[in-house]
């Protein structure tokens, strides 16, 4: 969800600009919390907390809140994360005072517009129920959602973002070492990628939010995305990397620049640039032939049309309805083969460019052998205990771990 400024304006409130406003964020202190927005689509709790300037569009500064069952284990993830070097929001874990909160947020839906009066409700509700005292919070990530790509011109610019290609196949390996099925099909294969979960910044900077643990498959709707099967998948990818065997690679690189290409992970480019050429060749004759074939009914209508009378009226009338149907036919072939030409403009540029992404994961895998479990722990072992955060996180992502330090640069294909 991206919150746009305009949504989150509170007509009738004019704050004291007079104060420097600062993002809960940077001074989680409740008093500066003006608007909640709520976010419906995720499984857990997130809402955009919003402090604005006095036109309500020039200063916002807006923070993301999350309230998940655990906290302590989107924290670490949020560690493990800066170790790795994945791009993603600035994010702190935060120790609340709920009875203070709780005053604040009742306050603040006495005085807000229906809207947001609903998103502060929300999280009142989720902080009363939370089992932890933390909450996450996070920098909002100005960043434009892959889900919101969604005409040719802007799809081809963005094969075009070589690094942010690159830093989308980065985000594999470390997605598998801790089982995060929510962003890519290809770690969850039974269900679409989650391209909200991508974001492109408008210098061309690749973004990754929601990089939860799924220690015990919590967020699986299906059998096979127990820990096992993202272990498997990186076991595979760290075998192939290591040994020198690309195809592996390519094969991922081609899965994940057609995902996102057609947004549709079963359309896959599996089709060499010349049979597609073929394809449209065949596409654009069979539309002139619609169009001539509908033009020469035409002019043989108009003719006997001129020289009907009541005997063949009938006749008449049934030629207009097989013109009808000729235009109607040669106008479908035509609006087809446009949309096929824009789709295979997307699908060479993916192609041409999704060693980019091969590139990334080769480079994430190499990441994940510098780092060793030492690192896992200090990291898990800085996080308060009564934050939430539970052995099995740490024990899934060192068990990963060990998995990508079983294969060595010597390890030759099978």
């Amino acid at each position: 969800m991206n919150l746009h400024k305009k949504q989150i304006a509170i007509p009738g409130e004019t704050p004291d600009i007079t104060t420097p406003i600062r993002s809960f964020f940077e001074d989680p202190n409740w008093e500066n919390v003006q608007t909640v927005v709520a976010d419906d689509i995720g499984k857990f709790g997130v809402y955009f907390l919003a402090a604005h300037a006095q036109d309500y569009t020039d200063q916002i500064n807006v923070s993301v809140v999350k309230t998940p069952k655990s906290p302590g284990n989107d924290f670490f993830a949020h560690s493990l994360a800066q170790i790795y070097g994945l791009p993603a929001p600035a994010s702190i874990l935060v120790k609340i005072e709920r009875t203070d909160a709780l005053i604040h947020l009742e306050a603040l839906c006495k005085s807000s517009n229906q809207r947001t009066s609903k998103g502060t409700q929300k999280l009142k509700r989720a902080m009363q129920e939370s089992p932890s005292d933390y909450i996450f919070v996070m920098k909002f990530a100005n960043g434009k959602g892959l889900d919101q790509i969604d005409n040719v011109p802007e799809k081809i610019d963005l094969f075009k973002q070589k690094k942010f290609l690159k830093a989308l196949g980065y985000a594999v390996p470390f997605d598998a070492l801790v089982c995060n099925g929510d962003r890519f099909n290809i770690l969850h294969p039974d269900r679409f990628s989650n391209f909200g979960n991508m974001l492109l910044e408008k210098n061309g900077r690749f973004i990754a939010i929601d990089n939860g643990i799924n220690p015990l498959g919590e967020l699986a709707d299906y059998e096979n995305t127990s820990p096992s099967f993202y272990q498997n998948i990186l076991g595979e990818i760290t075998k192939a990397v290591m040994s020198g065997n690309r195809d592996v690679i390519d094969a991922l690189a081609n899965e994940i620049a057609a995902s996102i290409a057609m947004e549709c992970p079963k359309l896959r480019l599996n089709k060499t640039k010349a049979e597609i050429r073929a394809e449209l060749l065949a596409e654009a004759q069979a539309v002139t032939e619609a169009e001539n074939k509908a033009k020469q009914l035409a002019e043989a209508h108009e003719t006997h049309k001129s020289v009907a009378n009541p005997e063949n009226q009938a006749k008449i009338l049934a030629e207009a309805q097989m013109v009808a149907q000729a235009e109607n036919k040669a106008k479908r072939l035509a609006e087809d083969y446009e949309i096929h030409k824009d789709m295979a403009k997307i699908q060479y540029q993916a192609e041409d460019q999704k060693g980019y992404i091969r590139d990334g994961i080769i480079a994430g895998i190499h990441r994940l052998q510098e780092i060793g479990p030492d690192d896992i722990k200090d990291a898990y072992n800085h996080i308060p205990d009564d934050s939430g955060k539970t052995q099995e996180a740490l024990d899934l992502v060192l068990t990963s771990l060990a998995i990508v330090h079983t294969y060595k640069e010597t390890d030759t294909p099978t």
